[in-house]
């Protein structure tokens, strides 16, 4: 049964069978609790799995396979031992099955971050300038391919009257334009910005931000022009910062675990801390005391 990488789901419950005959007990593992007919069913959980016994056989269900069979020499590097293999019945349905994961190999990280949209990899940048150990990780085949690549990458100032956030933005506006002009002055375009009122509503409310303005300005036709707006390259500027640091893309991150001082990502990776910056994807944050929603700009 082991002489190829890829099965039919026909033979998989034949070789399911006959491994159980000969007493090896065969587990089925999902991000979720779907159970395939009567197979015992766990989510993806490597200390529990270690704890199972050693000639435990583990299939790992996953629905694209194609990034499955992409992943099956890593699973091969890092399950020493084992045996690792596809099966699928249809194209798009891909299953690993590997033996107990005791001996896995797993890389520690000083630092994860799950997201290379312009968070991230400014995030990788300013860290890189402490550790070398930093790993980038995107759910997609390269960078700035989510909000980050889809929106206009326009700076403009925030209007309004004083809160927290507008004096946060007012001060990540001084900077990164600063910060662009000085680095990678080809990939900002320093043009200004016109804010044009949409309505008569719209500008008594402009009337009332005058007092609160934070960059100079000055009255064009309908509209007011602030000299600090700019437009960028997202791409090209994401490249520049993320250029020195270790990436891994077409990844998806499954689950994450606290173990210790660690947190294991997909029982593969251990970082020393975490950090995601996947905009309006929140679905791995599981504090239900932070009260985050999606950001605009999101596609």
């Amino acid at each position: 049964m082991f002489e190829k990488d890829e099965w039919t789901q026909k033979e998989f419950y034949k070789y399911k069978n006959e491994l159980e005959k000969e007493g090896a007990k065969v587990v089925l593992v999902d991000t979720i609790l779907k159970p395939l007919g009567n197979m015992k069913t766990i989510t993806y959980n490597p200390y529990e799995m270690a704890n199972m016994p050693e000639n435990t056989v583990f299939v790992f269900y996953c629905d694209t396979g194609k990034t499955t069979k992409e992943r099956l020499p890593f699973y091969r590097k890092n399950f020493l031992n084992t045996d690792v293999f596809l099966y699928g019945e249809e194209e798009d349905i891909g299953v690993l099955i590997i033996n107990h994961p005791k001996s896995i190999n797993m890389k520690t990280y000083d630092y994860i971050i799950v997201g290379a949209g312009i968070a991230g990899c400014s995030t990788a940048y300013f860290l890189s300038k402490y550790t070398d150990s930093i790993l980038l990780i995107d759910r997609n085949s390269d960078l700035a391919q989510g909000a980050s690549g889809a929106a206009g990458a326009f700076l403009s100032p925030l209007l309004g009257k004083p809160n927290k956030f507008k004096d946060l933005v007012t001060k990540a506006l001084n900077f990164s334009t600063d910060f662009y002009l000085n680095n990678i002055p080809k990939e900002i375009t320093n043009c200004g910005v016109v804010r044009i009122p949409k309505n008569k509503e719209d500008a008594q409310k402009f009337e009332t931000y005058k007092p609160y303005m934070d960059f100079p300005y000055e009255k064009m036709e309908d509209g007011y022009y602030f000299k600090i707006g700019s437009q960028v390259n997202s791409y090209n500027i994401c490249s520049y910062l993320a250029d020195k640091v270790e990436k891994l893309f077409d990844y998806e991150v499954l689950a994450t675990e606290q173990n210790s001082d660690f947190r294991i990502i997909n029982g593969e990776l251990k970082a020393k801390n975490l950090i995601l910056t996947t905009g309006a994807d929140i679905s791995l944050i599981k504090e239900k005391y932070f009260n985050i929603r999606a950001v605009w700009g999101q596609k």
